[in-house]
């Protein structure tokens, strides 16, 4: 059969056909090289696939795709995300600093269709920088820009390099550094006015977030804000979530928030319980909790139950909770699922309600011996609680839970 296939004479082979193949192999790399290899007309429409993305890490990478593209200039029109990143440390070679690679800037004043950039773990330059081959990315019209573990000489110099973009509307950052401490000082020339933001919880988030919030535009402006994907850490997140919602209020229509609590107890302020965010616009909402103390705060939950209640035309809500030991679950929980269930049960907008609620290191002792696990499924009890307590959402059948253990999970 392999045989047959191999040698069947492709001149017929129906034009339709291959699309079908290259649609549903799109971000399939690899098989998508097999299909041109075995079959010259998946070539054409395969390479639009292929080079839509270039990932550039090390030196012989940056010489293989120039040579490249020397001999196929038009393969570089093709090209609609740059990666590049500090290639890693092996026993033979010292880790290599892209930013330095003389072959840089022909590729990159090449790529005239180029809208996204992504960097990780590298030095970047400052929009007047010359020297530097990575300065010809400035003479790009980017819509998205994603910078993870990047190094800026300090806040001003981070703040002009998104100036650079006036036509970003994306963008995503963790873990930013700074060689220098220089307290930023808010221009009259505004950041591009972004639709989708994205901060990632590691460090360097702060000075970013308190930047935004205080001035509106700097580094980016979220005037006009539709996306938010939002770290919480602690209490000053809280207030920095409230902050920010209030600024793009009218406009925001997707909130994504990931909330990691440390192992020391996290307890919402019982004032803040009752400050809902300004989620009015919001139709999307996605709650992550990754909880390492036990699952026994409800202060976080009830906040969230409360502010939902003020999204009157959210359509789509999913809750995760990743939680070690899953006391989020237990007889003292149900209040408050029963009382979610009340609060969305009267959002005539909503069409699905998730909530996925996954454990690790989850035991049930059995009531009559302590430290014994009860027979069966050890999570039978707390899907039953859940089971029990979104009575009202049932009947309107627009939730789906799942309980699980992480391994089963993933």
């Amino acid at each position: 059969m392999d045989l047959a296939i191999s040698t069947r004479p492709f001149a017929d082979f129906p034009q339709e056909i291959v699309d079908a193949i290259i649609d549903t192999l799109c971000d399939d790399t690899s098989s998508l090289t097999t299909c041109s290899l075995v079959c010259r007309r998946f070539l054409p429409r395969a390479q639009v696939h292929l080079f839509s993305t270039v990932a550039l890490a090390h030196q012989h990478q940056c010489v293989t795709f120039y040579s490249l593209i020397q001999s196929s200039p038009h393969l570089l029109l093709n090209m609609r995300t740059l990666k590049l990143w500090r290639g890693f440390s092996t026993p033979n070679r010292n880790a290599w600093d892209i930013t330095y690679e003389p072959l840089l800037q022909p590729i990159i004043r090449a790529a005239s269709n180029l809208e996204n950039l992504y960097l990780s773990s590298i030095l970047c330059p400052i929009p007047n920088d010359i020297n530097s081959p990575l300065s010809s990315i400035f003479s790009c019209s980017l819509t998205s820009l994603e910078l993870h573990s990047v190094r800026f000489a300090d806040f001003k110099h981070l703040c002009a390099f998104a100036r650079a973009w006036p036509t970003l509307k994306s963008f995503t950052c963790s873990g930013l550094m700074y060689t220098h401490t220089v307290p930023c000082e808010h221009t009259h020339t505004p950041g591009p006015s972004v639709e989708c933001l994205d901060i990632d919880g590691a460090y360097g988030r702060t000075d970013i977030l308190d930047s935004v919030i205080s001035s509106g535009v700097c580094p980016v402006s979220v005037g006009m804000l539709r996306s938010l994907v939002f770290p919480i850490h602690d209490k000053q997140d809280i207030d920095r979530l409230q902050a920010l919602t209030k600024l793009c209020a009218d406009t925001l229509q997707s909130l994504h928030i990931i909330h990691i609590k440390s192992s020391l107890p996290f307890r919402l302020p019982s004032e803040l319980t009752y400050q809902r965010l300004k989620v009015g616009s919001l139709r999307r909402l996605v709650v992550e909790v990754y909880d390492k103390s036990e699952g026994s705060d409800s202060g976080l939950l009830d906040w969230w139950i409360n502010s939902i209640g003020a999204a009157e035309i959210l359509e789509d809500i999913t809750f995760k909770y990743f939680i070690e030991g899953g006391a989020v679950l237990t007889e003292m929980a149900k209040p408050l699922w029963r009382k979610m269930d009340s609060t969305l049960s009267r959002l005539t907008a909503l069409r699905w309600f998730a909530l996925n609620i996954v454990c690790w290191g989850y035991t049930v002792p059995d009531r009559n011996s302590s430290g014994s696990l009860e027979s069966g499924d050890k999570l039978e009890k707390p899907r039953r609680a859940l089971n029990e307590s979104f009575r009202l959402l049932k009947a309107r059948g627009v939730i789906t839970t799942i309980t699980a253990e992480i391994d089963d999970y993933l």
